[in-house]
């Protein structure tokens, strides 16, 4: 990767600075209007606009300089590929399949500037629990309104997760609805997404696709068999090096 050149450094110095310097101006002026100085005042003592006063006294935080950049919504996404490790090519390659058409020197600030701030917010991690729940809840299906609400830019900087939830309710609703003629139509709409999981989860559909349709088109089900398994392991566990095969068989049978 790239590093960022001389002026580039300079600039940001510069605007950290300014930053520094006027949140320095602005704890100055709520200070002195504590101690009862008039905005008169205050503009004389500090020799600044009564304007600047106002706006000032109106700024509860520290400012930031940094101009807005339409890059802006690929933050987060860059956050998330650093925490998976990823390199600045993959990285590249990520966002521009996502929707990137700036410079690989602007990204590479992007990516520069996530790396140092590496304490990321673990807000974001139970944000993603809370999607993959309301993409699973086929109960209440109003996912979009429910998605507005989780966050108002959600479906915003990620309308990953919009597709996202229209294929898993288009793959249930073959289950539900028997339909087995929609799952070759299901299979053409989705195997070129660029998710490799997804991809990864179509070929093996396509390995096994006598068994799912199968499992598509009649009634029955292996989950009764399934929690039997899990039910047997569970005791095998609970009572592993403490008894043997004939205790656990009757554990089994006569559980009721």
């Amino acid at each position: 990767e790239k590093e960022e050149s001389p002026v580039t450094r300079k600039a940001e110095r510069f605007r950290v600075e300014n930053e520094e310097k006027r949140w320095m101006r602005i704890q100055k002026v709520h200070s002195l209007q504590s101690e009862g100085y008039s905005i008169s005042a205050i503009a004389k003592q500090l020799h600044l606009s009564r304007g600047t006063i106002y706006a000032d006294l109106e700024q509860s935080q520290k400012p930031s300089h940094k101009r807005s950049s339409s890059f802006d919504r690929f933050h987060p996404f860059i956050r998330i590929l650093l925490q998976q490790n990823q390199t600045g090519d993959q990285i590249e390659k990520a966002c521009r399949s996502s929707g990137y058409n700036g410079s690989r020197s602007t990204l590479n600030k992007m990516i520069a500037e996530e790396r140092k701030n590496k304490n990321v917010n673990t807000e974001r991690l139970h944000l993603r629990q809370k999607i993959l729940k309301i993409i699973w809840d086929f109960k209440n299906m109003d996912h979009q309104s429910r998605f507005e609400k989780l966050h108002h830019q959600l479906l915003g900087t990620y309308p990953e997760v919009s597709k996202l939830d229209e294929l898993v309710s288009a793959f249930r609703d073959l289950f539900r609805n028997k339909d087995l003629d929609g799952l070759k139509e299901w299979i053409n709409e989705y195997e070129n997404n660029r998710s490799s999981f997804i991809q990864s989860f179509i070929r093996g559909i396509k390995k096994d696709q006598k068994a799912v349709s199968s499992s598509i088109k009649e009634p029955w089900s292996n989950g009764i068999v399934e929690g039997h398994v899990n039910r047997l392991k569970t005791i095998k566990r609970m009572m592993y090096g403490r008894a043997g095969f004939q205790v656990l068989k009757n554990r089994v049978l006569y559980q009721w």
